[in-house]
Parts: structure tokens; C-alpha cells; sequence
């Protein structure tokens, strides 16, 4: 099976939004793929932001719901597969 990434655009306009939303956090929780959130994108989304980017990442959609059961983490972003969300 093969995923494709959100182009680097896309995710910043959804970190964006999820930033302007988040009570003025100064921290942003993702959980994503392994390699969505690129280091060199969330150094320069930090360094222009002043938003820390805390990333949780996951290798299969198996990993989405024990990782949200477990509780422990609040997450400002969640990026499953279509499959997962619907």
C-alpha cells in the first residue's frame, strides 16, 4: 500500500490553522507519519512561529488508536489515513 505526503504547503497551512485555533498554545502537538513532518519544514515553522512542534509519529494506521487511547497527550493535529478517519 503506498501513502502519499501532504505537500510542505498544505501542511503549513493546516499547522497554521491549527495554531491560530489552539487558545494561543505556545506548543503544537502533532501525531503523523514517520517523515511528514520534515525536520528542516518544522525548523523553519518554529523559528518563524515562535510554536514549539512536538511530532508523534506512527508506522501503520494500526498505531493511531492505541497511541490516542493511551491517553497521556493532547493533539492539536492528527493525520490518518482516509481509511482511518472516515
Amino acid at each position: 500500500m503506498t501513502y502519499r505526503k501532504l505537500p510542505s504547503a498544505t501542511l503549513a497551512v493546516i499547522m497554521a490553522t491549527s495554531v491560530a485555533t489552539s487558545a494561543f498554545s505556545q506548543d503544537l502537538n502533532i501525531l503523523t507519519w514517520e517523515g511528514y513532518a520534515d525536520p528542516s519544514f518544522i525548523d523553519q515553522f518554529q523559528k518563524e512561529s515562535g510554536c514549539t512542534v512536538n511530532a508523534t509519529y506512527v508506522g501503520s494506521n494500526d498505531d493511531f488508536a492505541p497511541k490516542l487511547a493511551a491517553g497521556g497527550g493532547v493533539y492539536d493535529l492528527i493525520s490518518p489515513s482516509i481509511d482511518v478517519s472516515g
